[in-house]
């Protein structure tokens, strides 16, 4: 009785992520928060009750990380926010959160095949609807709205008016973070999978998550889907040079099939909101420079507005759009609110995880099926990167799927250990 609760808290877990992640019920605080800190109460007490509380070392440096950056930004002068602001909960305790989640809820490798699994369904499920909308069906469209009316304007001017299909994530975007951060686990599945039935499950799944990548004409999610397919299993087994040659002998063939369905129209004809990536960039680099410290949201408008007026600037395509929108950069944005300090601890937790998952992917000490595990979590991580590189969206954000995939990495060792010893 005990396994099926644990189950049906873990399928239950695992779908709030990709299904409920922003609804929010009380006091900003989503369905998928709420449920975070109550199953991981959950499981702190029970775990407390059998003397088992232990979580991996990784999980333990980057809490003391998150906990340093919490505290730079509330004796920071420069950032006039309070300590429990909505921005730092979010930002910094409910990260933390996550990662002990992770810890507390991951406990062994089947733990990992059923949440992955309920992930992995789940965001099927809503690529099935994005499908559905991409073909304007209107109750697909119809159930995006029930579950929740977005606040932001645009993006519900982009699910209202049907502009891009989106799912059930909050809007296109969300859904191309989700499927590039959890496709690849579909190989571990597939790898650790004994069951020809389950196999041929894990395939739909990942054919409906390709489709939905489709569906949104999402060229980002399509290249690094298929790419992270090509590589993920040649890239530990050679060194060198024969690395990037391996990466552009599959990466030319698919940029020419997606330019022959018109899939990378977006990439050869940049539009206003491709081409403003530079002027957003530009005015994070200017702000930074005169506010390395952090600024205030004064400040940073104050900046933009000096630049609009200066014609070099105004000329650049899409820059009337620095003004309504953020950096488009979740590595700029951080150093521009919290300080350069900031970004370099960042950049510290990606680096570190990123050193730590490459020796697990080739550490012949432990077992194919945890090196396969490593080596998607790699494919994951990187495309992860890649797209907060040109989104808001990130890990300095508290970006949840950011956060829970660096908390299914770490947690993973611990829950080996744990089952080989039972």
């Amino acid at each position: 009785m005990l396994l099926d609760i644990r189950n049906i808290i873990l399928v239950t877990f695992s779908a709030a992520v990709i299904l409920v992640p922003y609804v929010d019920v009380v006091a900003g605080l989503s369905v998928y928060n709420i449920m975070l800190i109550f199953f991981m109460f959950i499981y702190l007490l029970n775990n407390l009750a059998r003397g088992d509380i232990t979580f991996d070392k990784n999980t333990f440096t980057i809490l003391l990380l998150l906990s340093f950056a919490y505290f730079l930004v509330c004796i920071n002068p420069n950032i006039q926010r309070e300590i429990l602001s909505y921005r730092n909960i979010k930002a910094f305790l409910f990260p933390m959160v996550i990662l002990l989640s992770a810890s507390f809820i991951l406990r062994r490798v089947e733990d990992y095949k059923l949440f992955l699994f309920g992930i992995l369904i789940s965001l099927s499920f809503s690529s099935l609807i994005a499908i559905m909308q991409f073909i304007n069906i209107d109750d697909a469209w119809n159930l995006r709205l029930f579950i929740d009316i977005p606040n932001d304007k645009v993006v519900y001017s982009q699910i209202n008016e049907r502009i891009k299909p989106s799912g059930l994530a909050y809007f296109s975007v969300q859904l191309s973070y989700q499927l590039i951060t959890f496709f690849p686990f579909l190989f571990y599945l597939y790898r650790i999978e004994k069951k020809t039935i389950n196999k041929k499950i894990i395939f739909a799944i990942g054919a409906l998550i390709a489709s939905g990548a489709i569906a949104i004409n999402s060229v980002t999610a399509m290249l690094l889907i298929i790419l992270s397919v090509m590589v993920i299993y040649k890239w530990p087994s050679i060194r060198g040079v024969a690395r990037l040659i391996i990466v552009f002998k599959y990466l030319i063939p698919i940029v020419i099939i997606l330019t022959a369905f018109g899939f990378m129209d977006r990439v050869w004809n940049l539009d206003s909101s491709a081409l403003s990536r530079l002027p957003m960039f530009i005015s994070g680099i200017t702000i930074l420079a005169e506010n390395p410290y952090g600024a205030s949201y004064s400040e940073i408008t104050a900046v933009k507005e000096r630049l609009a007026t200066q014609e070099w600037f105004t000329s650049m395509t899409g820059s009337s759009q620095v003004l309504v929108t953020g950096l488009h950069n979740s590595f700029l944005m951080v150093a521009v609110q919290n300080g350069i300090y900031m970004l370099i601890i960042y950049l510290f937790i990606y680096g570190y995880t990123i050193k730590m998952v490459l020796r697990q992917s080739m550490n012949r000490n432990i077992s194919v099926d945890s090196r396969v595990f490593y080596r998607v979590s790699l494919a994951s991580l990187c495309a992860y990167i890649f797209q907060s590189s040109f989104h808001n969206a990130g890990l300095p954000t508290g970006d949840v799927f950011g956060w829970l995939l660096l908390g299914i990495i770490y947690a993973y060792k611990g829950a080996v250990q744990r089952s080989e010893i039972s």
